[in-house]
């Protein structure tokens, strides 16, 4: 399968939204858009339930962001995820699909969806030919087999993935 190359995205003077900002990937992200000029939106829990979708929606429908990074997730490590694999499918499911598609719905420019090689075997770079979706992966280490204790968080992601897909024909 060809490699699919996204197009640089300008993120100047933009509006963009950390899903996720507090975490360790998403306060990555933020600390790496203050250095892009542009006008950085994060939406804290106790605001908006991202498990939530009528929360999500109004907040997206409010703020109009023209960039998305989603970045968040229940995490809770290895015990937490072994102990409750369902809460851990049902609440990271219902943030990936109501965060990507609130972006799809508000028309939101450019998103990015993240995933990490625990919950992949192999994904290509970017099967969607739509500019409005991009999945970044953490590392190029696609192989091998997803880990047990990671399975709930692992079956959200491939379920958010395939849904980018099918938002995407």
């Amino acid at each position: 399968m060809a490699e699919f190359v996204a197009k640089p995205y300008a993120l100047h003077g933009k509006r963009v939204f950390v899903a996720g900002h507090k975490g360790m990937v998403g306060s990555a992200i933020v600390r790496r858009l203050t250095r892009e000029n542009c006008e950085i939106c994060t939406a804290d829990r106790r605001d908006v339930d991202l498990t939530r979708s009528e929360q999500i929606n109004d907040w997206m429908a409010k703020t109009k962001p023209q960039a998305v990074f989603l970045a968040a997730g229940k995490v809770g490590g290895i015990y937490a995820n072994s102990t409750f694999p369902a809460d851990f499918i049902a609440d990271n499911l219902a943030i990936a699909l109501n965060v990507i598609r609130s972006s799809f719905e508000n028309h939101v420019e450019n998103s990015y969806f993240l995933a990490h090689p625990a919950s992949t075997r192999r994904w290509p770079a970017n099967p969607c030919q739509r500019k409005c979706f991009s999945v970044a992966r953490l590392s190029r280490q696609m192989n091998g087999m997803r880990s047990p204790r990671s399975r709930g968080s692992s079956f959200a992601k491939r379920i958010a993935y395939n849904t980018v897909l099918t938002l995407c024909r």
